[in-house]
């Protein structure tokens, strides 16, 4: 996830054409693979913590549980980068020509090679919790799956600390493409930078005003997930889908913004993140019964984050939660240099489940709320091996909120990819909600056969999809963070840092 600094008054967003002006036919629905590597687990841990018409389709790669990926196209003819899918931020940047290469160590954006580009010379400046990325802003043709969008705004990092880590393995990491919301940019005055997937809801190149993501469980790994933009597939996810309604922030230049939320929930605001209302966090077991369960007072604030692999909220909570699913102290500790929970990998066998509930109001509580239920099994990460039983160490999926961090008023909740897994995700730029139901695991795996399909009344599963070739080589960086070798039951752990910035006001 990547919140960014807000440096100017909010003025409105301008997120879809007005409907009275003359508009061009609707697009096809674009589906696009997810990738998902497996490399070093401690490298990627340390990485990823600091921070309707016919179908045609796009992939998402899982990065060993670290990121996922897409490969989009810009310039013409089209560049290819793998770029992070990223929920919680709103910029598409790549590295520049002029990015150096112990800086930028795999493929850069060659603007003079583009007959499109056009350079604005505004300054693109990205400050994250763990790390920055600096540059300028360029337009250009910009291709995911088979659409493209025209003098779609794109940052050109001439600098980067931290951003673009190795992979010993596959597909590396070039790159960011955020999905957030548009205030976002706006309240930071950059002009005319609408997020590419709003670009192509704005002009009609999808067929609805969504997109859906679905990511598979954490250890499937390659390309097994996927991205649609403008279409749901009803084949990979159980029961029907639950919406909760996207939170807006009060923003006033020197204060952090209020979330528009519980008795704040009737005032208007704009749209920064994917977050909606959070009402409970409960650790149920296999036959039902439940365990421990969050009292609220309020309705909190949870951040839909696909760019964070774990969840992160406030650290009482927590020992509260692990004591709940196992009655030995001696399974958990908390690691405070490496801000995360080492467990025994053994927890995984486990099959309890810990749920978490959204009301669908943004006042108060309901009875029926969307629900994401996430077996123990994913929320137990191993670090030296490829599943638990495999692995001498392993982390917890939840983590506290890093010290100092601060992003708004109220308590953090950052929903990353350890609970997001379990649930197919559809985020509707129209009407400004999220839907959630159950996931399915391993409803298919991408295997390079084309295939269209029908739009959202209900894609059928499909063989594959053509994936570009063009996937980046190996390079050599240092390390992002450093690994604290600790021996003990536990076995090994990662000091990991959070790509994730703040707004700054």
């Amino acid at each position: 996830m990547r919140v960014f600094g807000i440096i100017a008054a909010i003025a409105c967003s301008l997120l879809l054409a007005d409907a009275s002006k003359t508009l061009p036919p609707k697009g096809e629905v674009i589906r696009i693979p997810l990738q998902h590597n497996n490399h070093d687990h401690l490298e990627s841990l340390k990485r990823s913590i600091s921070e309707k018409r016919d179908a045609a389709n796009v992939q998402l790669y899982n990065v060993n549980r670290r990121t996922y990926m897409v490969q989009i196209g810009i310039g013409t003819p089209s560049q290819l980068f793998n770029v992070s899918l990223d929920t919680g931020s709103s910029d598409l940047w790549v590295p520049s020509s002029k990015c150096p290469t112990n800086s930028c160590p795999f493929s850069r954006f060659e603007e003079s090679k583009s007959s499109t580009f056009n350079d604005t010379g505004e300054a693109f400046v990205n400050k994250y919790g763990i790390g920055a990325v600096e540059g300028t802003f360029g337009r250009d043709v910009v291709t995911i799956g088979s659409v493209s969008a025209p003098d779609q705004a794109v940052g050109l990092a001439s600098y980067t600390q931290q951003q673009l880590n190795v992979s010993p393995i596959g597909p590396q990491t070039n790159g960011l493409l955020g999905v957030g919301w548009p205030g976002m940019n706006t309240v930071r005055n950059r002009q005319n930078s609408i997020p590419l997937v709003f670009n192509l809801a704005d002009k009609n190149k999808i067929p609805e005003a969504i997109f859906s993501v679905y990511f598979n469980n954490q250890f499937t790994l390659g390309y097994v997930g996927e991205l649609i933009l403008g279409g749901i597939d009803q084949t990979k996810f159980t029961g029907s889908l639950a919406y909760a309604p996207v939170i807006s922030y009060s923003v006033t230049t020197g204060v952090y913004p209020t979330p528009n939320v519980g008795k704040y929930g009737g005032d208007k605001g704009t749209n920064l993140y994917w977050a909606v209302p959070g009402q409970a966090i409960t650790v149920t077991s296999s036959n039902g019964s439940p365990g421990y369960k969050t009292n609220y007072d309020e309705l909190r604030t949870f951040i839909l984050d696909t760019g964070s692999t774990l969840t992160y909220m406030p650290n009482d909570y927590i020992p509260k939660i692990l004591n709940s699913l196992t009655s030995n102290s001696l399974d958990w500790r908390y690691n405070s240099v490496s801000q995360i929970y080492q467990v025994k990998c053994e927890l995984a066998k486990q099959s309890n489940v810990v749920e978490f509930e959204l009301s669908t109001s943004l006042t108060n509580a309901t009875s029926t709320p969307a629900k994401i239920t996430v077996p123990v099994a994913e929320l137990i990460i191993p670090l030296s091996g490829n599943t638990p039983d495999t692995s001498g160490s392993c982390v917890f999926g939840i983590a506290p909120v890093p010290l100092g961090m601060i992003l708004t008023t109220g308590e953090l909740y950052i929903i990353g990819d350890s609970v997001l897994r379990s649930a197919y995700q559809v985020y509707d730029m129209k009407n400004a909600r999220v839907g959630i139901a159950p996931a399915k695991n391993n409803v298919f795996a991408w295997n390079g056969n084309g295939g269209n399909a029908p739009a959202s009344g209900g894609l059928p599963s499909i063989t594959g999809y053509p994936f570009p070739t063009g996937l980046y080589p190996h390079g050599s960086l240092p390390t992002s963070a450093s690994v604290k070798s600790q021996i003990g039951q536990f076995g090994t752990v990662a000091t990991v840092t959070l790509a994730l910035a703040y707004l700054f006001l």
